[in-house]
């Protein structure tokens, strides 16, 4: 009987120690950076964007990683292709990707926009950015037309 009753003991023991060092984890504050993430899509006269992605950590902004269609869908050939992606940060216009693509004849019937990666944006008080300080992101897109011999840009607003 006291062999029983020194068992359940023991077992009760271990049983609370083990409980404590599970707390203990959950009483800690959670320091890991947390990521909000969203991906855009637009469409304009002439172009469609698909899976535009925006990632924000306190500390990283990473942007990019979509695709941009030309509606026509069939191969066009021009020797200029450049892009601009802006986003309106409590109130102020900020440029956060640019990409131009030139060579003789090429096809911008379809673009990888390229990812780029680098600081978050600091407020005007010094302040990290957060998602919910972006208003407005939109795209420009600027080619030359070959057919009219002279340059085009179309604007592009960008939303979930």
């Amino acid at each position: 009987m006291k062999k029983t009753y020194l068992f359940l003991t023991l077992l009760v023991f271990v049983f609370f120690i083990l409980s404590a060092c599970g707390n203990a984890d959950m009483n800690k504050p959670n320091t890991e950076p947390k990521t909000k993430e969203v991906t855009l899509m637009g469409e304009s006269e002439n172009w469609v964007a698909n899976s535009y992605q925006i990632s924000l950590t306190p500390d990283v902004l990473k942007v990019g990683n979509g695709t941009l269609d030309m509606k026509s869908g069939s191969e066009y050939k021009t020797e200029y292709l450049h892009l601009e992606v802006h986003a309106v940060i409590n109130g102020e216009d900020t440029l956060v990707q640019t990409k131009t693509v030139t060579g003789s004849e090429t096809d911008i019937s379809q673009v990888n926009t390229g990812t780029i990666e680098g600081d978050a944006p600091i407020n005007k008080d010094g302040e990290k950015i957060k998602m919910e300080d972006i208003s407005d992101i939109y795209m420009t897109i600027e080619w030359e037309d070959m057919t009219k011999g002279k340059k085009v840009k179309e604007r592009m607003d960008l939303s979930y």
